[in-house]
């Protein structure tokens, strides 16, 4: 167990933007904490590797996710209240909208859609009649966030969402044996949804279709093992399901108060926007110093005051930094523009 540290996990925190962006970050006061603890801490391999949000949560809590597909469906029900003791397998899904884009398909996320909760009702309504016969049942948490049971255990790897926003849909399409059967269901739901009234009523408004369904994670829990942190602080039911199935305490992520005198633990925030257009930087740029206002900011100033020994960024890009109070003597390490430190990729 990892005592006296506070591990904060905030996927997307740098980037990647496109690499013609970089020198668009504007600098802002409200940076440089993070900075500081990105120039003179101690950058190591991230636990949480490079897998993406949902597993690297996983891998955070030391839950096995190298082999077959994780549960991330039976632990997200787990953490929304949700047992669905009777199906074989529990998939997380999402509403998500299907472009053509030239001889490919782009699966565009749930939060472009502004589904509502009367839609995604409808369309809950409209998948379960059509697929009862196959023992398939949809549920709504809420209007982007949607479990998917069935009661058999169909032998899938899929592909989480989050690391297929945005990309051809094909690149994630699911595999193994019973993968054929599977995405010709995901073909019938396509077309199933797309003649719904409800899109006609969307399109008429200039809102997009809601013309797809993403599963993912439909994987077994194994024996929990020790718990690794003492408790967590945020609020996706992901982690309030990894909290449950360790037996550790999960608290909501208000603010740095809500941590308590003497924080430790994990820190989860919610992923910040991905960036594939100029909508989407401004977003990543106003959530980033969101970020650094609100949490790096006061967190490193309690470091300094002696309320817990290390503070550790996970940025989700593969690395993270250790910080310590001694590091703040590295004063040849002077903290730079953010633009330095942010992950590019090519356009």
């Amino acid at each position: 167990m990892h005592r006296g540290t506070l591990y904060v996990y905030a996927p997307g925190l740098l980037g990647p933007v496109p690499e013609q962006a970089r020198s668009l970050i504007r600098p802002r006061d409200a940076h440089r904490a993070l900075a500081t603890v990105l120039a003179r801490g101690h950058a190591r391999p991230a636990i949480t590797g490079t897998g993406g949000a949902e597993q690297g949560l996983c891998a955070l809590w030391g839950l096995p996710t190298a082999d077959g597909d994780p549960p991330l469906g039976r632990l997200a029900a787990l953490g929304s209240g949700e047992t669905h003791a009777k199906a074989g397998t529990v998939f997380r899904a999402a509403p998500v909208q299907l472009v053509p884009d030239r001889d490919r398909v782009l699966l565009l996320g749930p939060e472009r859609l502004q589904l509502g909760q009367e839609e995604a009702n409808a369309c809950i309504g409209a998948l379960n009649h059509a697929f009862a016969g196959d023992g398939l049942r949809f549920q709504a948490l809420t209007p982007q966030d949607w479990f998917l049971s069935v009661d058999h255990s169909p032998r899938l790897i899929t592909t989480p969402l989050d690391r297929i926003v945005g990309r051809p849909m094909e690149q994630g399409l699911p595999r193994g044996e019973d993968s054929r059967r599977w995405i010709a269901r995901l073909n019938e739901m396509q077309m199933l949804l797309f003649g719904l009234p409800l899109n006609q009523d969307r399109q008429a408004q200039g809102l997009p279709a809601v013309n797809g369904v993403w599963i993912w994670g439909g994987g077994a829990l194994p024996r929990p093992g020790p718990a690794p942190w003492p408790r967590g602080f945020g609020d996706d039911p992901l982690l309030r399901g990894l909290g449950r199935f360790y037996g550790a305490e999960i608290r909501p992520a208000v603010d740095v108060a809500a941590l308590g005198e003497r924080p430790e633990g994990v820190l989860h925030l919610p992923a910040l926007p991905a960036v594939a257009d100029g909508e989407g930087f401004l977003n990543w740029e106003r959530t980033l110093a969101d970020v650094c206002e609100r949490w790096i900011s006061p967190l490193l100033e309690r470091l300094r005051a002696g309320k817990f020994k290390e503070l550790v960024v996970d940025a989700g890009g593969g690395r993270a930094w250790h910080y310590r109070r001694l590091h703040g003597w590295r004063v040849w390490r002077r903290p730079g523009p953010m633009s330095r430190h942010v992950l590019t990729e090519r356009a």
